[in-house]
C-alpha cells in the first residue's frame, strides 16, 4: 500500500493500490490533511494538519486515527496558525517525532524544532531565536538519536540535532559553502542529497560532488524534489512545482558518477487551470522498475 491524504474538514488518509491504481479503505484524520511520514517499521503513519496546527497518528494496522500531536498556538500574533515545515520519525522508535514548525503567513516563516513521544511535547526545543537558527527540512541520521537538519537559506545551511529524553539540542552547526540544499533533502547509506543536485557527506561535512543539468531540464523557480535509491546507483529528481499545461519529467542519474542516465515523461501537463502553478509534494520509489 501507498497512502494519500486528501484536502477537506475532515480531510483523509486513503490506502492505494500501487498495482492496479485502485482505492482502499479511507479513514477520516482531521482538519486538512497535508504532508505524511511512515515509520520505518510500517506501523505508524504522521499527518499534518494544516487546519489546526496539529499532527495525527495513524496507527496503520487497524488502519485507524489515534491521538493528535499539537503543535502550540504561535508565538507571534498575527502570523497564523503554526504549521509542519517538515517531520521525521526516529527509525528505532516509531512513537518518537521530531518537527519542524513554521508560520502560515510570516516571514522569516521558521519558529523552531520540537520532539514529541507519545503524543506529548519533550520540554527542550531548538527555538528561532537562537542566532538566527533557521531549520527548514530534517532528515534522520544513521545513528538513532541524532537528525539532520537543512536550510535553504541563512547564516548556517547545515545542522545535527541530537535527541535524549529532556528534548533537542543543537550538537553542529555550520555553513558549508556551497551547500544548496533547495526545496528538499533525503539521506540513503550514510550520504544526504539535496533538491539542487548536491551529494553531501554529512559526517566528514564534505560535498563530494553535484549532478548536472538540473537547471536546464527544470526551468521553474524552485530546485526539484530529490529522491536517492543507491541500491540501484540512482538519483531521481521531479520537479518541485509546475506550471499549468506543463509536461512533468521524471530524471536519472547515476549515484556515483553523478552523470545524467535518463529522462521521462511521466505526465502531459495539468489542463484546466490557466495561469496556475501546481507543487508536488514529493515522490516515492515503489517496486522494483
Amino acid at each position: 500500500r501507498i497512502y494519500a491524504s486528501l484536502p477537506g474538514n475532515p480531510g483523509s488518509i486513503t490506502a492505494v493500490n500501487p498495482h492496479t491504481g485502485s482505492l482502499g479503505p479511507s479513514v477520516a484524520v482531521g482538519n486538512q490533511p497535508s504532508k505524511l511520514v511512515l515509520s520505518t517499521d510500517g506501523q505508524e503513519l504522521y499527518v499534518a494538519l494544516d487546519g489546526e496546527a496539529a499532527i495525527r497518528r495513524v496507527h496503520l494496522p487497524t488502519f485507524s486515527a489515534q491521538e493528535k500531536l499539537l503543535l502550540g498556538a504561535n508565538p507571534i500574533p498575527g502570523c497564523g496558525l503554526l504549521l509542519v515545515s517538515d517531520m521525521e520519525i526516529l527509525p528505532d522508535n516509531s512513537r518518537v517525532v521530531i518537527v519542524s514548525k513554521k508560520h502560515a503567513g510570516c516571514s522569516p516563516a521558521f519558529v523552531e524544532v520540537a520532539v514529541y513521544e507519545n503524543g506529548m511535547q519533550k520540554p527542550n526545543v531548538i527555538p528561532r531565536g537562537v542566532n538566527s537558527i533557521k531549520i527548514d527540512y530534517l532528515e534522520p541520521a544513521s545513528s538513532p538519536a541524532t537528525v539532520f537538519g537543512a536550510s535553504a537559506s541563512g547564516p548556517d545551511n547545515f545542522f545535527v540535532i541530537t535527541v535524549d529524553a529532556a528534548g533537542l539540542s543543537l550538537s553542529h552547526r555550520s555553513q558549508i559553502v556551497p551547500l544548496a540544499t533547495g526545496t528538499d533533502i533525503e539521506t540513503d547509506s550514510g550520504m544526504l542529497f539535496t533538491g539542487k543536485g548536491q551529494k553531501f557527506d554529512p559526517i566528514a561535512r564534505t560535498i563530494l560532488g553535484e549532478v548536472q543539468g538540473l537547471t536546464d531540464i527544470f526551468t521553474v523557480h524552485r530546485s526539484p524534489r530529490v529522491r536517492p535509491d543507491l541500491s540501484a546507483r540512482r538519483l531521481f529528481f521531479l520537479p518541485y512545482d509546475v506550471s499549468s499545461g506543463m509536461p512533468i519529467v521524471l530524471v536519472a542519474y547515476d549515484a556515483s558518477t553523478l552523470q545524467h542516465v535518463g529522462t521521462s515523461q511521466v505526465h502531459n501537463g495539468i489542463s484546466g487551470c490557466s495561469g496556475c502553478t501546481f507543487m508536488i509534494r514529493g515522490f516515492i520509489r515503489w517496486g522494483m522498475r
